[in-house]
């Protein structure tokens, strides 16, 4: 898959600030928080599926690097959310 990396996080960054203008702020912090702990959890199960099934162990590798690129974005967000007088 081709893609510029610097335009991807630039769309992503312009994505999620149009998304948060529509939620209340509390709201927003909670489904960041609920979309950071399935992503762990998706990391875990595509780690079982890859050692049950080692014919799978590449597809499983991409998309766990995704799952952990992901989970990084939103840690960053979650944390970005806690920081006093933040705005949106």
């Amino acid at each position: 898959m081709n893609y510029d990396l610097e335009e991807r996080t630039a769309k992503f960054g312009e994505d999620i600030i149009e998304f948060v203008k529509t939620l209340p702020r509390k709201d927003f912090k909670n489904k960041i928080h609920i979309c950071r702990k399935e992503a762990n959890e998706t990391k875990h199960w595509l780690r079982m599926i890859a050692r049950a099934n080692k014919d799978k162990e590449d597809d499983c590798r991409r998309l766990w690097k995704e799952a952990h690129e992901l989970t990084l974005i939103f840690a960053k967000i979650s944390k970005s959310c806690n920081i006093k007088n933040y705005e949106i």
